[in-house]
């Protein structure tokens, strides 16, 4: 971590973002974070754009990351933070209100398209589909361009 903490403009991929809480940490913790944002479902990115219209160094994406390149069906939840690609158990919170297919593509092929080198934080809250956005970004973990990651887990099944 010392070489992330030495850093005032981290690369920071922020999977799942909602309406964009986790930038407005990354921004209160760091002087120059480039960010960019992934939010698939629809009202939460709408919202995102809203909420982060006047953030520099902000790269919006109304897409998802997960292992491969393909279209998935999302499943919006009334509780926008529990969406996923997975369908909720008895256990999880919420009611699916809508559902909509949803381009995916890989962290590799993200940053291959924009020569992206490394990824300092990785920042992942993907009810769920975790394991998937960590297998889409295998080539950068081989080549240990991924510095931190960061994941939210509940026990909860999907």
């Amino acid at each position: 971590m010392g070489k992330l903490a030495a850093t005032s403009s981290p690369l920071v991929f922020d999977v799942g973002a909602n309406r964009g809480q986790s930038i407005a940490r990354f921004r209160r913790q760091f002087e120059r974070p480039l960010i960019h944002a992934f939010e698939p479902g629809r009202g939460a990115f709408a919202e995102l754009q809203r909420v982060c219209a006047q953030t520099p160094d902000l790269v919006l994406n109304n897409i998802a990351l997960g292992a491969r390149r393909e279209t998935r069906t999302f499943l919006d939840n009334d509780h926008d933070d529990m969406s996923s690609f997975l369908e909720p158990s008895v256990t999880a919170w919420g009611e699916i209100v809508s559902r909509y297919p949803v381009e995916v593509i890989t962290a590799d092929d993200y940053c291959q398209s924009r020569g992206l080198e490394r990824i300092d934080i990785l920042k992942i809250d993907t009810q769920g589909f975790d394991l998937e956005v960590l297998r889409g970004a295998e080539g950068l973990m081989r080549e240990s361009a991924i510095h931190l990651i960061f994941m939210e887990y509940y026990f909860t099944d999907m």
